[in-house]
């Protein structure tokens, strides 16, 4: 580990889940950037490719969120979730982030997250599997 860990402390997946849903509920990602990896990969149903890295995952969220911040119906509304895996599936149930649209009930992905070393290592937006109509939903809305 080196000095630039010991910087914030080392965070569990439910952490990790409030911290993704202040930025999106927020539209800040800079309130995630102490706790990204540096080699952390954000990946998208609905993209080709994954992106890698800490300077280009920052440098897409700051993007989509100021993007979103000057659309007039851009509101985002990040509520902490839990998957639910399929019957008989092998996962347990984890903390995930429900991202809704407008409105609190125009639910339109998950997001996932793996963590490493107490870091953010792998943000995933899930619109088809898991589907996000499949989470359990808190009512929670970190701010």
């Amino acid at each position: 580990m080196n000095g630039g860990d010991m910087k914030c402390p080392k965070l569990g997946l439910r952490e990790a889940a409030i911290l993704l849903a202040r930025a999106w509920n927020n539209l800040d990602a800079s309130l995630l950037e102490p706790y990204i990896a540096k080699d952390i990969i954000f990946w998208s149903q609905q993209a080709l490719t994954d992106m890698t890295g800490k300077n280009a995952v920052m440098a897409h969220l700051t993007s989509e969120m100021e993007s979103i911040r000057r659309s007039p119906h851009g509101r985002i509304f990040a509520e902490l979730g839990e998957t639910q895996p399929y019957p008989l599936a092998p996962d347990a149930p984890e903390p995930c982030v429900v991202l809704a649209s407008g409105d609190r009930n125009n639910v339109r992905a998950l997001a996932l997250l793996r963590l490493e070393y107490g870091k953010i290592n792998s943000i995933g937006i899930c619109s088809d599997a898991p589907h996000p109509s499949t989470a359990k939903r808190t009512g929670e809305y970190p701010q």
